[in-house]
């Protein structure tokens, strides 16, 4: 009589197995949530660079045109306004140009637009700019002088510049 061989893995091995996978999953899984973090801080930060730069190109061609630039062009001190279609409808003069060509700068992005502040200084020099995905204590992008932690970027909209104590 021919014994047939049992093919398969026995409990332990797949026990063992199991055991190995969950050690893996506890060691990755909070490393790739930071790097996720990371990531969102990231584009957060360059959102609020192009909100930025947008914005000083827009202001350097009022300029150009012979007109000035003032703190009264500032768009949402201290709140973020959402980026959209009619973001600019209830804006007038330079509040609007400006406001329009954020708009411009983002309107690919449809509904993940996003919320943004600026603001100028008194000279009419742009002091900076802020970019969230949400209005109210979310990841903060902020240029210049952006946040270099993810966990400390969870902050509202400013109506003044965070530096590097206040992101900590």
């Amino acid at each position: 009589m021919i014994k047939k061989q049992q093919k398969g893995f026995t409990l332990i091995e797949l026990v063992v197995v199991i055991a190995i996978i969950g050690i893996l999953a506890a060691i990755l899984i909070p490393t790739m949530m930071n790097y996720v973090k990371k990531s969102r801080l990231k584009q957060a930060n360059a959102n609020a660079k192009l909100i930025f730069n947008t914005v000083t190109s827009e202001a350097a061609v009022i300029i150009s045109e012979g007109e000035s630039v003032s703190s009264e062009d500032s768009l949402a001190s201290g709140v973020g306004i959402k980026i959209e279609p009619n973001m600019s409808s209830s804006l007038s003069g330079h509040q609007k140009q400006l406001a329009d060509a954020v708009y411009k700068a983002f309107k690919n992005n449809g509904n993940n637009a996003g919320f943004c502040s600026y603001v100028f200084a008194s000279d009419g020099k742009l002091s900076f700019a802020q970019w969230s995905p949400s209005q109210h204590h979310s990841i903060l992008g902020q240029y210049p002088d952006p946040c270099k932690d993810p966990d400390n970027a969870f902050k509202d909209f400013s109506s003044t510049p965070y530096s590097g104590s206040d992101w900590s």
